[in-house]
């Protein structure tokens, strides 16, 4: 039984759907530096993920189903083109640190979270677990790159 997939650098631009299919208890994925614009909503099948990095590709936007994947604790989504989150994203991954620095987030949501205080504990635990991962203490460009990312998931929110 496969644990972690790295498929990093291999000029992507699919994931292919079979792949979700068949390695339901993977909990580990990388897919860094390849071309991806899309992830499929196929991706809720890898039911046991824990760790998801898509850094450094091109997405546009998560699939929904991220928001249900409840094994997640660290997700990296930084240097893409996303500028909106999946409705429901900020509640959903409470527990999970999640990077989102070097994307397109309107700045214009920045100030736009519905529940100041869960998302201050989001930054927080964000923030601190990033940092910890690196071995460093976070900085106010970590916590910044997290609130971008919030502001803009509280603005898909209330929009939908």
């Amino acid at each position: 039984v496969a644990q972690g997939l790295s498929l990093n650098n291999n000029r992507l631009d699919v994931l292919p759907t079979r792949l979700c299919a068949r390695l339901r208890r993977l909990q580990s994925l990388h897919m860094q530096r390849n071309r991806l614009r899309a992830l499929p909503d196929e991706l809720s099948e890898l039911r046991a993920l824990a760790e998801l990095n898509v850094s450094h590709n091109a997405l546009a936007a998560l699939p929904a189903c991220v928001c249900a994947m409840h094994h997640l604790v660290d997700v990296d989504i930084s240097d893409n083109c996303v500028a909106d989150m999946p409705k429901g994203f900020s509640s959903a991954l409470r527990r999970t640190a999640v990077k989102l620095d070097y994307n397109a987030f309107n700045a214009a949501a920045m100030g736009a979270t519905r529940d100041a205080t869960s998302a201050n504990e989001l930054v927080r635990r964000g923030v601190i677990g990033w940092a910890e991962m690196q071995g460093r203490r976070p900085t106010q460009e970590d916590e910044l790159s997290v609130r971008v990312g919030l502001a803009a998931a509280a603005a898909a929110d209330d929009v939908s």
